[in-house]
């Protein structure tokens, strides 16, 4: 059976129907996700029969990041912290809104990377989407994990120890995306997601400041 290409209709009703419904296979792509993220999302763009084994994307998605905001604000440990004017409204609505600013980031880190860092690889946009969507969730996933353990322990994890990790599972899920073997294609994907969120950070801290003029 052939499989349609990922293109902007299956965007749209993935997005659409990861909303309002709830389909089998989150153990499964949790499970894939956790021992060959690359390979897996691979097979399910490539149209293979992964793709109707895997949950929705942006389901995925969107539920990882309601339960890691949950667990965050009623779990989580956060050390004392003085107020600070730091950040106007966009930054403080996106502290707030876990599941939207996961949503954000796959959306602009998405065409960085396709038009920056892998100009000639054979994908389109919104098959970079996918590809971040499901490793955005995985990584909301263990951020629940991160988060129950600061709260058993009362004391925070380092935030370089986090980003480090994050970073490196990034760079694990890219580069065996588009390599099963070669440790210059992780090197690559290190690099591009961590120059790609620096770009998206930059972003949100100008536009936070444009806002702040206005407000």
């Amino acid at each position: 059976m052939k499989v349609k290409r990922i293109d902007r209709h299956f965007i749209t009703h993935e997005l659409i129907h990861s909303i309002f419904h709830v389909d089998g296979g989150i153990f499964y792509t949790i499970k894939e996700l956790a021992v060959r993220p690359g390979q897996s999302i691979r097979r399910y763009i490539d149209g293979e029969a992964e793709r109707f084994r895997h949950f929705k994307p942006f389901g995925f998605l969107i539920i990882t990041s309601i339960i890691y905001g949950f667990v965050s604000h009623y779990l989580g440990y956060r050390e004392p912290e003085t107020e600070s004017d730091y950040g106007t409204f966009l930054i403080k609505w996106l502290e707030n809104n876990d599941k939207y600013s996961a949503l954000l980031s796959v959306v602009f880190i998405a065409p960085v990377m396709r038009f920056v860092f892998y100009r000639k690889e054979d994908f389109n946009i919104f098959e970079y989407i996918i590809l971040l969507s499901f490793i955005t969730g995985q990584i909301m996933l263990a951020g629940v994990l991160a988060e129950a353990l600061t709260g058993i322990l009362h004391s925070e994890i380092p935030g370089d120890i986090y980003l480090g990790l994050l970073l490196l599972y990034y760079a694990w899920a890219i580069g065996g995306f588009f390599s099963k073997s070669g440790f210059t294609a992780y090197i690559k994907a290190f690099f591009a997601y961590m120059v790609s969120l620096m770009v998206f950070v930059i972003f949100v801290v100008i536009t936070d400041g444009i806002v702040s003029l206005f407000l």
